[in-house]
C-alpha cells in the first residue's frame, strides 16, 4: 500500500512541476517550496516558511514544506518575521537543509 502511495505522490509532484514550468510560475509559489537568499555571511531571508522550531543566539531552526532548515552562527537575531518571510541577521556560520523533496 505504501508503494502505491509513494508512486502516486511522485506522479503528483511531477505533474505539479510540469504545470508550474508550463505556466511559468515561480517554483516557490507553485510548488510550496522555500526560497532562501543569503547575503554574505550576515543576512539570510527565508520565504515561504512554515514557522520557527527553535530559536536562540547560536541556532535557528525553521520548518519548511517537507522538512526544515537550520542556521547556525553567533548573535543570530530575527529582524523580521511575517507569514511570507523571515529575515535573520548575525554572523552566519552554517546552513543545513533537511528535506524530503
Amino acid at each position: 500500500m505504501d508503494k502505491k502511495k509513494n508512486a502516486l505522490a511522485k506522479k503528483r509532484n511531477a505533474l505539479r512541476r510540469a504545470m508550474v514550468s508550463a505556466l511559468e510560475i515561480p517554483a516557490e509559489v507553485g510548488l510550496d517550496i522555500p526560497k532562501i537568499t543569503m547575503t554574505g555571511n550576515y543576512c539570510l531571508v527565508v520565504e515561504n516558511h512554515k514557522g520557527i522550531i527553535d530559536y536562540d543566539l547560536h541556532r535557528i531552526r525553521i520548518k519548511i514544506g517537507g522538512g526544515w532548515v537550520e542556521i547556525t552562527g553567533s548573535g543570530l537575531m530575527l529582524q523580521t518575521m511575517s507569514r511570507e518571510e523571515l529575515v535573520i541577521e548575525g554572523e552566519i556560520k552554517g546552513l543545513n537543509l533537511e528535506t524530503g523533496l
